[in-house]
């Protein structure tokens, strides 16, 4: 007599916990990677903009539970990306963390002092 295997519902596959969506946006492909791989093992969902005109447009289509951000990037700066993005989702002016290579430039500084 064959053994019988049990059966798996499919809850039973579903993480227990519900997924929380982050949007990664930098320019430095090497960095967003590494920020990719850190929050996907910690299982988050997560989406990469290269810019603040690629996150803007994310923005618009997707919700997300929070956004990792560059200050310094092409196109459209972090900053001016925080002030789009939270017009277009209010939920979200309390969700980013900025990030930047330029730390000790005084400008940026005064500049995250002014979104936050």
């Amino acid at each position: 007599m064959a053994e019988e295997t049990p059966s798996r519902s499919i809850d039973d596959s579903i993480h227990p916990l519900a997924l929380k969506a982050v949007l990664v946006v930098d320019d430095d492909k090497q960095l967003t990677s590494a920020l990719q791989w850190i929050l996907r093992d910690e299982n988050y969902l997560v989406d990469v903009a290269f810019d603040g005109e690629e996150a803007l447009l994310k923005v618009k289509i997707h919700e997300y539970d929070a956004v990792i951000c560059d200050v310094m990037m092409p196109r459209l700066r972090g900053d001016e990306f925080y002030v789009q993005a939270k017009k277009l989702r209010p939920s979200l002016a309390n969700r980013f963390i900025f990030i930047t290579g330029f730390a000790a430039d005084s400008d940026i500084r005064n500049s995250s002092a002014r979104v936050a």
